[in-house]
């Protein structure tokens, strides 16, 4: 039998022609993911990524594990810093992408436009506490009674903080004042393990990747404060991005996908 036939409009594919196409545009597709993988296999092992990240973010650490697993012995230089930071060095390739929530004031600045911002998750503050804690066990907290107990907070310079402040006055309540400043979530953890009165703030994301979910409770207050959407970032070229770094955004989005299974959420539903 014949694939085309021939008629005033030119050829047409017969129905066998048109299962040939179909599969030649298969083995097409699949041809060019295969040359990629190996593309990026071979400039994955000849450059590093150089990734500029939150540290309180667990997608990172799971995007890396894809990473390697689609690139085997690729190297990654990690730098963490404030997103204002990592978005100059990002300007002035010093690093290749950052992964990071775009603060309010550089978001609606000039600096983005020499940014390509890809939103990747969704994240906001919670409030969490000692599963000890007098509030732990309650199915509803209010605003006010939360402020009724002696808190660890961000430094007030750091967007986390800012975006806490800000939830606070948009509600007509004055913010509590910091009984201790620290910007490590470990330390937070630590503390309120240690001290069972006291509250504090982190991210979901923190949350997320938290290897012991039991030693935290996140208070369930109404009104959850919505953050920046965290987002994939690159500095705008006219030129196509390095293998490397596509390979590190599908990583980026192999590991979202596994955060929002229903198992990755259960112990935070628990909470």
């Amino acid at each position: 039998g014949t694939l085309f036939a021939r008629s005033k409009a030119g050829l047409k594919p017969t129905p066998a022609g048109e299962v040939a196409v179909r599969q030649a545009q298969i083995l097409r597709s699949e041809l060019q993911v295969t040359a990629g993988a190996v593309l990026a296999a071979f400039e994955g092992k000849r450059r590093v990524l150089r990734l500029g990240s939150l540290t309180v973010t667990s997608i990172v650490p799971k995007a890396i594990g894809h990473y390697r697993e689609l690139i085997p012995g690729a190297k990654v230089q990690i730098r963490e810093a404030s997103v204002d930071v990592l978005l100059r060095d990002l300007l002035e390739n010093n690093i290749d992408c950052v992964v990071g929530a775009l603060p309010l004031d550089v978001a609606s600045s000039s600096l983005v436009e020499g940014l390509e911002v890809t939103p990747v998750s969704r994240d906001w503050i919670c409030m969490v506490c000692s599963p000890e804690h007098a509030l732990a066990r309650r199915r509803k907290v209010s605003w006010q009674e939360v402020f009724e107990f002696d808190w660890v907070l961000p430094p007030s310079h750091t967007m986390l903080r800012q975006m806490f402040v800000a939830a606070c006055l948009q509600r007509g309540l004055e913010p509590p004042s910091a009984t201790i400043e620290s910007m490590s979530p470990l330390t937070l953890t630590q503390l309120l393990k240690t001290d069972r009165s006291l509250i504090g703030v982190m991210r979901r994301e923190q949350l997320r990747g938290e290897t012991s979910p039991s030693s935290l409770r996140v208070l369930p207050v109404e009104s959850p404060i919505e953050l920046p959407t965290l987002s994939f970032i690159t500095k705008r070229s006219c030129s196509p991005l390095p293998v490397a770094v596509q390979t590190f955004f599908r990583s980026i989005e192999m590991a979202v996908a596994c955060e929002a299974t229903p198992h990755s959420k259960e112990w935070i539903k628990k909470a």
